[in-house]
């Protein structure tokens, strides 16, 4: 059995990895990576007006307009 076989996916597993403390935290409070990733895209784009999204295999800016 490896390290990834207890976590949902590998975009879970690899934030896990990077951010033991903060992967720690979400657990506890019942909040996934997922829904965790998606409030902070949320954020960033609010406070930066620009939001980064997956064209093919490289992440473009998307500039949104107010």
């Amino acid at each position: 059995m490896s390290d990834y076989d207890q976590y949902g996916s590998f975009e879970e597993f690899d934030f896990a990895m990077k951010y033991p403390e903060k992967y720690k935290v979400l657990q506890e409070q019942g909040i996934s990576v997922k829904d965790y990733k998606e409030h902070y895209q949320d954020f960033v784009e609010y406070a930066t007006g620009k939001r980064f999204v997956k064209s093919g295999s490289k992440w473009i800016e998307k500039t949104i307009h107010m």
